[in-house]
């Protein structure tokens, strides 16, 4: 369950283990997460690649200058969840045409 099946025949099983959250100085604090993705190509070979992920390193408002610093226009979005956990935050931006 989960994996994504593309048309070259590569099938991609992501691996996800809780995320680790540690301070961040003053800042506040960092969610570092360690995924794994299992790799099942077409010849049936196997790679297993893994990537680390820090989330939380700026502010929400230095992010909403970053995005308008480059042209977008950008609004920060909560989303309504059920689940018993805290809601995302997502930042919604569009480049107005020139």
């Amino acid at each position: 369950g989960g994996a994504a099946r593309y048309a070259s025949g590569l099938s991609v099983q992501p691996l996800f283990p809780a995320p680790l959250t540690q301070a961040n100085g003053a800042s506040g604090l960092v969610a570092v997460s360690a995924v794994r993705i299992v790799l099942r190509h077409a010849d049936g070979s196997i790679r297993l690649v893994h990537e680390t992920h820090r989330t939380g390193l700026f502010p929400r408002a230095t992010w909403l200058r970053l995005l308008a610093d480059v042209g977008f226009v950008a609004e920060r979005v909560v989303e309504t969840t059920e689940e018993d956990r805290h809601p995302r935050d997502v930042f919604v931006a569009v480049r107005p045409a020139r």
